[in-house]
């Protein structure tokens, strides 16, 4: 055999010689249109349903939504597997075909799929779509829209969520081989009414009016045309709100002959939807229950005691007062006990917690704007001093309570809560110090407490300013010390 192809190839020498430059020149070709990746997308060929139904429990979301789903593909010839994954207010059904059927003849298998098994699927629980033409490592490149030194206060988050979603995103939609742009951070711009429960009770409207309202004014109308000689004339009411006035002049309900309209009711103004992410050791100072018992360890606490001691009073406000019963003393050997100092603007303060019991031994102070001299009588039976101030905005006037501390020579002040207090004091500029102690723990919960409460502000750019700041070490514990910055919201 050896000797045969030998004898031939000599025979042969054109042939054999062509055959050789041909695979040669098949073997260069092949080593410069080989596709190279330090990472091989493997994704095997599939395609993904997805179904977002936000009033669903798993159990629900299983046998409503994926079920019909799985059982209509099913059907599909060609499919390798079939597996789904159902949580709370979403389900992920993932077909994957054979490698040698086409993407595209497999998206419009699943799209006629999809159309028959929607009429099964109640409108009301959701709507399943088909997921991008994407794979497992298909998401390449990420950037960031960044401001230019000296512009931070005319483009803030949001202005760059703007940027990012109407002008960025549509510049690279156009661009081969993008299947997908999607954008996170930032605030997403939208309309908010912040409607008054007092407002809508006095007029007699509903929320619900106000929803429709608000639905079925926002909309074109029309499209019929007038025909007049050889000219058509097309007739259109242009409908679409394009302005906060747009939706302040809607119209709710008639009282009497005259309309209500939404700024009759409510407020109007640009917001952003909730964010989800971003925490800082989550940032809460209680459970959901409210449980705020030895959030730190011992380092820290005892750290605290030494501010206490340090500083010549200390305050809180009522609502601490009313769920924690705190003593507010110093426990360090040795150490002062501050002056308490109580904003209680209605004057709350429970006669049998432990400030007013022990009153008498270390100094307390009612800060109040309640003018009932029978209430006062008992809290100063009880050995508390009054001192009565003006109200401002709900709340006891803050500039007003420093300037009469100081001249009973308090010249320093711990501040520890509660977050409406906290809001309340850096919004008056009161405040030269921050300081924050973070435990190394993560309590979550929607609803536990936050050390800052309040209205808090509108946009990043409004934010209060810290400076100098410096992170101490405490055991397990971490204390962050900042100052607040003397320039924004008139700090002194």
């Amino acid at each position: 055999m050896f000797k045969a192809i030998v004898r031939f190839s000599i025979r042969k020498k054109l042939f054999v010689g062509l055959t050789t430059l041909f695979l040669f020149i098949g073997g260069i070709y092949a080593m410069l249109t080989l596709p190279i990746d330090a990472v091989p997308d493997i994704t095997n060929n599939q395609v993904q349903i997805v179904t977002v139904s936000p009033t669903l429990a798993p159990q629900e979301v299983e046998q409503l939504i994926t079920m019909p789903i799985e059982i209509a593909m099913s059907n599909i010839m060609n499919v390798e597997d079939i597996r789904s994954v159902s949580r709370f207010g979403l389900s992920v059904v993932t077909v994957v075909f054979k490698e040698d059927v086409p993407t595209l003849d497999a998206r419009q298998l699943i799209n006629e799929q999809i159309q028959t098994v929607s009429g099964e699927i109640s409108p009301e629980l959701g709507t399943p779509e088909m997921m991008p033409i994407t794979t497992g490592l298909g998401e390449i490149y990420q950037y960031i829209l960044k401001v230019a030194p000296g512009y931070e206060e005319k483009y803030d988050a949001m202005e760059l969520r703007t940027i990012q979603d109407w002008m960025v995103k549509r510049q690279l939609s156009g661009i081969p081989g993008i299947v997908e742009i999607n954008s996170f951070g930032g605030y997403l711009k939208q309309y908010e009414v912040a409607v008054d429960p007092d407002a809508l009770f006095s007029l007699n409207i509903t929320i619900g009016e106000v929803f429709e309202a608000l639905s079925s004014n926002n909309q074109n109308t029309g499209g019929s045309y007038i025909e007049k000689a050889k000219n058509a004339y097309y007739i259109r009411s242009e409908g679409m709100i394009t302005r906060i006035k747009d939706i302040e002049q809607i119209v709710v309900a008639n009282r009497n002959g005259i309309p209500v309209h939404i700024s009759d009711v409510g407020t109007v103004r640009f917001g952003a939807p909730k964010r989800f992410g971003a925490m800082t050791m989550d940032g809460k100072i209680a459970t959901y229950t409210g449980a705020s018992k030895w959030i730190t360890s011992e380092t820290a606490r005892a750290h605290v005691q030494e501010q206490r001691h340090k500083y010549t009073a200390i305050m809180v406000g009522v609502g601490t007062v009313l769920a924690d019963n705190p003593m507010l003393n110093c426990r360090m050997e040795g150490g002062k006990n501050p002056i308490r100092i109580i904003c209680d603007t209605h004057l709350r303060t429970p006669l049998d917690t432990q400030i007013v019991a022990t009153a008498k031994e270390i100094p307390t102070i009612l800060a109040t704007c309640c003018a009932d001299r029978e209430k006062q009588e008992a809290y100063l039976a009880a050995g508390c001093q009054i001192l009565q101030v003006n109200e401002k905005n709900g709340h006891v006037d803050l500039q007003e309570l420093m300037q009469k501390l100081g001249e009973q020579e308090i010249d320093s002040i711990l501040i520890e809560g509660g977050g409406t207090l906290h809001w309340t004091a850096l919004e008056e500029g009161i405040v030269q110090k921050v300081q924050a102690y973070i435990a190394p723990k993560l309590f979550g919960g929607r609803t536990a407490k936050t050390p800052i409460e309040g209205q808090g502000v509108a946009t990043p750019a409004e934010a209060f300013y810290l400076k100098n700041s410096k992170i101490i070490p405490l055991g397990e514990d971490f204390l962050i010390e900042s100052e607040v910055s003397r320039d924004v919201h008139g700090n002194c």
